[in-house]
């Protein structure tokens, strides 16, 4: 597997796609559903890189036999058409194996398998294995919602936020993948920049796909099968996106280049995005070379910035993380998070609250169970007028791209009311 394929495969485990450790997760998992479901019998895991064995195993079979049933059930890991299998141990005892292959594409990633003592060779049935699909690695499709790391989890849309920079992101991003225009969307670490664009996505052309790299995996190593290989597919609706274009190598942005202008080209209904930290526009980094490609820029405000979807999204940060468990913030708890400014956004919050949920794993949150950070702030919670000021300072400056004086104009505000302005809401656009 080449530089871009390789890239592609590892980027995207948090969300949407699927590399070889989360295929290894994936039979892990499987394995202590059904060690649970059959504790007392011989279970055992296989896979790449992957070998598991519960007591019952370890106490039935020693360990020339188990290196028998490992090499088996390699054997049937290659030849699909096995439902179940009847094999001779070196000692002479017969066993017998049923279970679930874990499928990645069209290759079996793993096996669980529960292995019975038999007398005599038993006649194999339909319902011997099963077969679990994982999503196809670098594709992305309807189904993807169910990767490894969250198999029990359902997904939450996050594009359907209130604050007007929120809803004005969503609406820019929604219009540019639709029109099929070339998108750079900006913003903050842990805004859900990629999130977003690929659920916006995915919304828009429900039967169509994403292929997805990050832009600082990539090296010298390419060649043109690496591009070919990530346009080959089907005449769908397709959503090229590259992450962190900003962390391109040079070597990686002349390779983007030769990717972007092989997109470019392409007859099929295409899209393709980029992210980046907005920081990055006033370095001097390689990626720059790339903005020729793009046609539309689109900024994701941060969680500072989104006072009417805080409630919502710590809402689900702690269905995520708690599920089914009965967990709330009280009024401080809401009033600390309220006032503060989270520069690292979603992802801090949320680990403001897995700190918070350690202190008091269930019941009502209170202020004293979050991080001492939360609580250092100076800023007090936004009163509806506050947040309006604040939330038409921000869209000014994303319509004066940035020139503080010329939004200070437009606001009806001296340069020096403007920066108090900044700084007590920490607006740092």
């Amino acid at each position: 597997m080449h530089t871009l394929v390789k890239s592609a495969a590892k980027d995207i485990s948090r969300n949407l796609l699927l590399d070889r450790s989360q295929s290894q997760q994936a039979v892990f998992e499987t394995y202590l559903r059904v060690e649970a479901r059959a504790s007392r019998q011989p279970v055992f895991a296989f896979g790449d890189s992957v070998f598991m064995a519960n007591a019952p195993a370890q106490g039935v079979f020693n360990a020339s036999e188990q290196l028998t049933l490992r090499e088996h059930a390699s054997f049937l890991m290659s030849r699909r058409d096995r439902v179940s299998d009847t094999l001779v141990l070196p000692g002479g005892r017969m066993v017998h194996i049923r279970g679930t292959r874990i499928l990645a594409g069209s290759e079996v990633a793993g096996m669980v398998v529960i292995a019975d003592l038999v007398t005599t060779e038993r006649a194999g049935s339909l319902g011997d294995f099963t077969e679990q699909v994982l999503p196809q690695i670098a594709v992305a499709t309807p189904q993807t919602s169910r990767i490894a790391g969250d198999l029990y989890q359902p997904y939450e849309a996050i594009a359907g936020g209130q604050s007007p920079a929120w809803v004005r992101a969503c609406n820019e991003l929604r219009k540019a993948l639709v029109e099929e225009k070339p998108a750079i969307v900006l913003g903050e670490t842990g805004t859900g920049k990629f999130t977003l664009v690929a659920e916006i996505f995915h919304a828009s052309h429900p039967g169509g796909r994403s292929v997805s790299m990050d832009a600082s995996q990539l090296t010298i190593e390419n060649s043109q099968t690496d591009i070919d290989s990530l346009l080959a597919g089907k005449p769908e609706p397709t959503l090229y996106i590259v992450r962190n274009v900003d962390q391109a190598t040079t070597e990686g942005v002349e390779q983007l280049d030769t990717f972007f202008t092989a997109i470019s080209r392409l007859d099929d209904p295409t899209s393709f995005v980029a992210t980046l930290s907005d920081s990055s526009l006033d370095s001097d980094l390689p990626f720059h070379a790339l903005l020729s490609h793009f046609e539309v820029a689109i900024t994701v405000p941060p969680l500072r910035c989104r006072t009417d979807d805080l409630s919502t999204i710590t809402s689900s940060v702690l269905r995520k993380i708690a599920p089914n468990r009965k967990v709330r913030l009280s009024p401080d708890a809401e009033r600390i998070i309220a006032c503060y400014s989270w520069p690292r956004n979603v992802s801090q919050l949320r680990e403001a609250l897995e700190h918070a949920l350690r202190r008091r794993p269930v019941g009502e949150i209170q202020a004293q169970d979050l991080p001492a950070y939360c609580q250092t702030t100076t800023r007090h919670m936004l009163t509806l007028l506050e947040a309006a000021e604040r939330d038409t300072i921000v869209a000014t400056l994303q319509e004066t791209e940035g020139n503080r004086v010329l939004a200070a104009t437009r606001l009806g505000m001296s340069r020096s009311s403007l920066y108090r302005k900044l700084k007590v809401y920490g607006i740092t656009a």
